[in-house]
């Protein structure tokens, strides 16, 4: 996991932009007390969990990318370590059978991994929250609280919802005494919910100052998820054929979307990933739904044999239930993956929990072996794309305009400017605050907005295309009035 995350801890320019720079600053606002963050800057909806968590680490390391990324990658190690936890305790797989399963996760494709250190959007949150659900998922006081937290500070959460409930009924959990977990955890949803609505006329929306202000989007959770939804039934066969083999080659490694590392595309790996996936799930079907006799259980009824079957497989086809979710409804709801691609990540948590279950199921020795020699042969070729990427990087960096902008800015005594919302965040956050750059676009900190239009002085603008007697940092130019 270190190595597919190596490169982002090194390289601030690599994925980095003004949407996690606000990140960065808001838990830069809050461990100076200068603002208490309840939603991303800017908008009602999803909580600043992920600035709460990054504080501790900005105090510790300074207001820096790599402070940043260092929470993130605790968030993953958090996943990565319940998953290896359940799936030896509840599952009963061996410690190297889990490690075998979690290297979809542990080695994600390097076309995934810059989404598993992003600092914005709640990208790998999810993947904690379901795990840490399900562990709570006998208590329902805890269950409900953390339900409420996740789904507000990213819907997807919500997948957990389904799979729990197909993995109960199948398993013959879902009793009566079940039934009334789930709704105290309605209950205690419902009321987290009404809680953090509460806070909000003391949560500061637009950064510091703004105590109470309204934001430019005040609508709630449920509402982005509506507006965000594109359904139409009619082309949802043409957005399965679409979609689908560009998903595939995603989460194999075989193909990019949103991102362009110097990696080759792979088909042999997209065709090989799909004929996995097929051959797998129809084995481990046949696993858990053969007949009871074939297993010496005459003296069981076979539904009660497919249960068990299910409850010692029950987290991993949990995870498996959850990725499947995750990709039927975002072929559901968007037309294309390229700039959406981030709302199907919890999709790569199909061959993890498929594969795990397969382990656990399976009882011929060598369909496991041949499982296992798979799964690793998949494992050393991401982690070879991983050494790729970094090793590249280090012979050629990226260029970073926007460190050498913020640098210049400060040594000249420049306090206030203005520039486009992608540029704006950045060099603000690179300057740690000693510039405060105002959006000219979309304004998420009101604070710098009010300090362009009260000044008196003339304003410099950042820009990305030439401008009169501007002066070319890299590839962006600082017009001075």
């Amino acid at each position: 996991m270190l190595l597919r995350s190596f490169v982002y801890l090194r390289y601030e320019q690599l994925a980095f932009d003004s949407d996690q720079a606000i990140t960065g600053l808001m838990a830069k606002h809050l461990i100076e007390g200068r603002a208490i963050p309840l939603f991303f800057y800017g908008q009602t909806y999803m909580l600043a969990v992920e600035a709460w968590v990054a504080a501790p680490f900005v105090l510790l390391f300074g207001p820096t990318v790599t402070a940043l990324r260092i929470s993130l990658f605790v968030w993953n190690v958090a996943f990565a370590w319940m998953v290896l936890l359940v799936l030896q305790g509840d599952n009963r797989l061996s410690l190297w059978l889990a490690l075998v399963s979690a290297s979809f996760f542990l080695l994600a494709p390097a076309s995934i991994a810059p989404q598993l250190m992003w600092a914005q959007g709640a990208i790998v949150e999810p993947y904690a929250y379901v795990a840490g659900l399900w562990l709570l998922r006998k208590r329902p006081l805890w269950f409900g609280a953390l339900l409420a937290i996740g789904f507000r500070n990213r819907e997807f959460v919500a997948y957990a919802v389904p799979a729990l409930i197909i993995v109960e009924l199948c398993s013959g959990e879902m009793t009566r005494a079940r039934g009334r977990d789930w709704f105290v955890a309605a209950v205690i949803f419902a009321g987290v919910w009404q809680m953090v609505e509460a806070l909000k006329p003391f949560a500061d929306l637009m950064g510091p100052g703004t105590r109470g202000q309204a934001t430019a989007f005040a609508g709630t959770q449920l509402e982005n998820l509506v507006d965000r939804f594109d359904f139409g039934y009619r082309v949802l066969p043409e957005r399965a054929a679409t979609l689908g083999p560009q998903m595939l080659k995603w989460f194999s490694g075989a193909g990019q979307v949103d991102s362009a590392l110097p990696l080759p595309d792979r088909w042999w790996l997209a065709a090989a990933g799909g004929a996995f996936l097929v051959i797998a799930s129809g084995r481990l079907l046949f696993l858990i739904f053969r007949p009871a006799a074939s297993v010496d259980s005459r003296s069981r009824t076979w539904g009660r044999v497919v249960a068990e079957r299910v409850r010692s497989a029950n987290f991993a086809l949990y995870l498996a239930i959850i990725g499947k979710l995750a990709i039927v409804f975002f072929i559901a709801g968007k037309p294309v993956v390229a700039g959406y691609s981030r709302y199907a990540l919890l999709g790569i948590l199909l061959p993890l929990g498929l594969t795990a279950s397969l382990l656990a199921l399976e009882p011929v020795d060598m369909i496991r072996r041949g499982t296992t020699v798979l799964i690793l042969g998949w494992a050393l070729l991401s982690a070879r794309d991983h050494w790729s990427v970094a090793a590249a990087f280090a012979r050629a960096p990226e260029s970073n305009s926007a460190r050498i902008v913020a640098d210049r800015l400060v040594d000249d005594g420049v306090r206030i400017a203005r520039a486009g919302y992608w540029r704006a965040y950045v060099i603000t956050f690179y300057s740690r605050e000693r510039v405060h750059v105002a959006s000219e676009e979309l304004p998420r900190i009101q604070l710098y907005q009010d300090e362009v239009l009260e000044t008196h002085e003339p304003v410099v603008r950042i820009s990305d295309s030439a401008c009169p007697d501007g002066q070319r940092i890299g590839e962006l130019y600082l017009c001075r009035p």
